[in-house]
């Protein structure tokens, strides 16, 4: 056991969680250490594993040091729950996954995050190496702010570069939780490329007319098109004819140049503050093949080349990265036409949200972006 994590019975433990996460955690901890009982909330049966279930009391949660075995989503619902009988994080309890011989990961910053882990667990060489401590993008967290314990104990901070006027509170940025980490962690900074991708997309604005989709609620389309609304302003409600006008020549050439240069030089002077360099790979790809879903996500191109940056810093095989399934292209915008021809784009609108929400059957064209989003933002 790590000296950090040692309470005063040492190598006993109990596990919390009997479901999948908690076999496998027990297979890889029943070795090292002497598991004297299960907790669950929900208790189903009396044995798990050979050892006993018990509910969580104010009693049996104070004996033993407390591995946390269950998937990401529910570890932090248990964390609170254990904290709300006076237990502290990584003195009294942690991940299961903490308490192998591994270094502790925290990964720190919006959406993109979640695919830069994904891509990271895909290496054997990083795993065997490496713990991911089971945090929530930062716009998921519940809190406003990551736990002091957490902070002092992990071994790699990997982090945007969160300011400390960001929207979400001063306690997510880089001047609170820098300084509250140990001085042997290794930190780095990662690139936020939030809003790059308006080079692309400077039509989209938030969407006022958005509803629920299924069970998301950030409905079909959270993003709207400011040209798309003032054409229906305007009184303009024919679809073709909307349709049209926007794959004409909405934009000029000047526009769309100075724009680009706009946000390319605004990245590249916020580059300086990270350890990973990531435009000189956009600037050299952005032409022959899409590297933004919409102006908030990246494709996983570019994230995979993020994670490359991270490996190498870590000393850890970039070869052994493998292909991941998920990506943020689920609200994925159309580029105009007028902007793909002047910046010389080799890739289009041929197959919008393969991966994603739509309404047909069908490839996603530009044509058909445009019919869905009037359809379910206006009723036409």
């Amino acid at each position: 056991m790590k000296e950090s994590l040692a309470l005063d019975v040492k190598h006993k433990i109990v596990i919390f969680g009997t479901g999948g996460q908690a076999i496998r955690d027990y297979y890889n901890l029943r070795d090292k250490y002497e598991i004297m009982w299960f907790l669950d909330n929900n208790k189903g049966n009396d044995y798990f594993m050979g050892k006993s279930i018990k509910i969580p009391n104010g009693t049996n949660i104070h004996t033993y040091f407390i591995a946390v075995c269950t998937n990401d989503n529910h570890y932090m619902e248990i964390a609170e729950q254990l904290k709300a009988y006076g237990l502290k994080e990584f003195k009294d309890f942690c991940p299961g996954g903490a308490l192998e011989e591994r270094k502790i990961v925290l990964v720190h910053g919006n959406c993109h995050m979640a695919i830069l882990k994904k891509y990271m667990m895909t290496s054997d060489s990083f795993r065997r190496r490496y713990y991911i401590y089971p945090m929530p993008v930062i716009h998921k967290m519940k809190q406003n702010h990551i736990d002091e314990d957490v902070l002092r104990n992990c071994d790699v901070f990997i982090h945007q570069d969160i300011r400390k006027d960001n929207a979400l509170g001063y306690q997510f940025s880089d001047d609170y939780t820098v300084p509250r980490l140990k001085k042997d962690c290794i930190n780095i900074a990662v690139p936020n490329l939030y809003t790059f991708g308006k080079v692309f997309f400077p039509q989209m604005i938030r969407n006022t007319n958005n509803h629920q989709f299924y069970n998301d609620e950030n409905g079909m389309f959270p993003l709207g098109d400011m040209n798309v609304d003032k054409l229906l302003e305007n009184g303009i409600q024919n679809i073709d004819q909307i349709i049209q006008t926007i794959e004409g020549e909405y934009y000029n050439s000047d526009f769309i140049k100075q724009r680009f240069h706009k946000y390319a030089n605004e990245m590249l002077e916020r580059e300086k503050y990270w350890d990973i360099k990531i435009m000189d790979y956009i600037l050299a790809n952005f032409k022959r093949k899409k590297l933004f879903y919409d102006f908030r996500h990246p494709c996983n191109d570019v994230i995979r080349e993020i994670c490359k940056g991270v490996f190498k810093l870590l000393n850890v095989d970039c070869q052994s990265i493998q292909e991941i399934d998920e990506n943020l292209g689920r609200y994925e915008e159309p580029v105009y036409p007028c902007i793909i021809r002047v910046l010389g784009l080799q890739w289009g609108n041929d197959n919008l949200r393969k991966d994603g929400y739509k309404l047909t059957d069908g490839k996603m064209d530009f044509k058909e972006y445009y019919r869905e989003y009037l359809y379910w933002s206006f009723g036409i």
